[in-house]
């Protein structure tokens, strides 16, 4: 499995937490670079439109212009590429809270990975983001929160074991049932159900204070 670590531009205040392995395929976007620097990680590429980025931080490196005019974001641009060069589980940092439309949008992101094939989750000091498809998964007690959320569906019907509010429950669009659980056990597994390939689940997990 070919992994890809994204750098994006939004805050990154304690960058301790950040673990890139030495085969991984980096890509940074736009002023994201600042983060491969000060972590030592030497990006495979640095794309965007430069907005954010004094272009001298990226120089050394392989980098692609874009127009700042376009339809892509760039980190959807990164994420596009790291589709291209046959990457197939994605971490992406530096896409979660400086702006909630950017938020949203990195959202939008991993459900494009997902339609791709691809495993993906956004990260933070306190935040992984993932999008659940039909199917079951397990997810480790770091003893934090665990909420979920039908995402791209007006519903979506999970089976829960292992947190604290275990059993079925049916998520809907318009009220957030599935907010602030918290896993019990080593793992909770998490069943999302349904026919449609559509039916996902947005899964948060969020550290305590």
């Amino acid at each position: 499995m070919k992994k890809c670590v994204i750098f994006a531009a939004a805050p990154i205040y304690d960058l301790s937490f950040i673990k890139v392995e030495p085969d991984s395929f980096v890509i940074c976007a736009d002023a994201g670079v600042r983060y491969a620097n000060a972590l030592s990680a030497t990006p495979d590429l640095v794309l965007g439109d430069f907005d954010s980025c004094d272009r001298e931080e990226s120089r050394k490196f392989a980098t692609v212009t874009f127009p700042s005019r376009k339809d892509d974001t760039d980190l959807m641009l990164a994420v596009k590429y790291g589709i291209e060069s046959d990457c197939d589980d994605f971490t992406i940092y530096g896409a979660l809270g400086a702006r909630l439309d950017h938020t949203y949008a990195a959202f939008s992101a991993l459900g494009y990975l997902l339609d791709n094939g691809k495993t993906a989750r956004l990260c933070d000091e306190r935040h992984t983001v993932s999008l659940l498809p039909v199917g079951e998964h397990r997810v480790k007690n770091t003893g934090g929160y665990l909420s979920l959320f039908p995402y791209g569906c007006d519903c979506a019907r999970v089976s829960l074991k292992g947190t604290s509010y275990d059993g079925q429950a049916l998520l809907t669009a318009s009220f957030p049932l599935g907010v602030s659980n918290e896993i019990v056990e080593d793992e909770a597994v998490i069943t999302v159900h349904g026919a449609e390939a559509k039916t996902r689940v947005l899964m948060i997990v969020s550290q305590k204070d």
